[in-house]
């Protein structure tokens, strides 16, 4: 278990570098790079976005399983939601919100206007939590009211084409409804797909998956993101293309995270395995490692940082990939080093971290 543990935060450590490098590339080159034609044509870029968000949302899946086999009442799993989910999201944008109060004009219904204010945001930031919490919910129901079937995960898949993508962020939640489906039901059927794999090596499935990733990403374009392109199919013109779209990004994304996934089971199963004493190995495997564990720390942090540190100097940059690297070291450590502070505070840690304290990061936990 702690091995696997380990592995899994590994590729979590990947998935939220590459976030954060995304992010960089995106505010990081100046000005006119930032504009979305320059930026959402940027082949680091599309790679990038590609898989790195459908990647997070299989770990997701795979990990609910656990909380999911432990939490069979609805009270209990309706607690673990709002404490582990629904209150970090509550709690850093009340964070937000308190710079917000100190710069308002204090008038007789102030305290009332902030109020609304911040109930009203709150379904509008930290979308990944948020698409969290709805998946879970829909597989929670799958699993104790439909008995995990398949017809019902796939009547939900067929339903993200005709729900509206007006109401906040639901476009992106259809996306990733996929994708934590995928790893949940991975985890529920895990030793039966190993058995069925298990005549086949780790490095063709790899070489296999990465020549598929190659051909799927040489028709990636603008309209192949999420964000400029939605999800729904309801009052579209060309549904035919928009449902080519959704498919082929939801393909891409599961092939893309696999590479990742198989990538880093070759390294961990092989290179670790021979040059695991290695103080390079060693320290490379800690630091990816330790910043899987503080993904949600990082996840929400970094964002602020990349808005006080790139955003609002963006004029001061210009397209440099090398400074970008530099730009996302910084982010990541300073993110890193704020998230372990929070970790080791009960109170901070329950109300910011979903209860995630520094020694709290096993899988049945999660």
């Amino acid at each position: 278990m702690k091995e696997r543990n380990e592995y899994l935060d590994i590729i979590r450590g990947i998935a939220v570098i590459l976030m954060v490098l995304g992010h960089c590339i995106q505010y990081g080159n100046g000005t006119e790079f930032s504009q979305p034609d320059v930026f959402f044509n940027n082949k680091a870029f599309q790679i990038i976005y590609s898989f790195h968000m459908p990647l997070f949302m299989l770990i997701s899946g795979y990990l609910f399983t656990y909380t999911a086999r432990k939490y069979c009442k609805i009270w209990d799993f309706v607690k673990n939601r709002i404490l582990r989910l629904l209150l970090p999201i509550a709690g850093w944008q009340a964070i937000t919100y308190f710079q917000y109060a100190l710069k308002m004009e204090k008038n007789d219904g102030w305290i009332r206007e902030w109020l609304i204010s911040y109930f009203k945001s709150l379904p509008r930031e930290y979308w990944f939590l948020w698409a969290v919490f709805y998946c879970s919910i829909a597989v929670w129901i799958g699993r104790y009211v439909f008995r995990n079937s398949i017809i019902y995960y796939l009547f939900g898949f067929l339903l993200t084409f005709f729900v509206p993508d007006i109401i906040y962020n639901l476009s992106y939640y259809k996306f990733m409804y996929p994708f934590f489906v995928g790893g949940y039901l991975f985890a529920e059927n895990e030793e039966a797909i190993k058995a069925k794999l298990a005549g086949i090596g780790n490095g063709i499935l790899l070489i296999s998956t990465l020549a598929v990733y190659g051909v799927l990403f040489l028709f990636w374009n603008y309209d192949s993101f999420i964000y400029t392109s939605g999800y729904t199919l309801l009052g579209r013109s060309d549904a035919l293309r928009q449902f080519g779209i959704d498919c082929y990004r939801t393909v891409i994304g599961f092939v893309g995270s696999m590479v990742i996934i198989l990538a880093v089971k070759w390294i961990y199963d092989f290179i670790l395995c021979k040059y695991g004493d290695e103080l390079i190995v060693k320290g490379l495997n800690y630091v990816l490692s330790h910043i899987g564990k503080k993904s949600l720390g990082i996840y929400i942090i970094s964002g602020t940082l990349v808005g006080s540190l790139l955003i609002d100097n963006i004029e001061k940059f210009s397209v440099n990939y090398l400074n970008n690297i530099l730009q996302m070291i910084v982010i990541l450590g300073i993110s890193y080093f704020i998230t372990y502070l929070i970790s080791k505070i009960p109170f901070l840690s329950c109300i910011l971290l979903g209860g995630r304290a520094d020694n709290q990061h096993k899988a049945r936990n999660i």
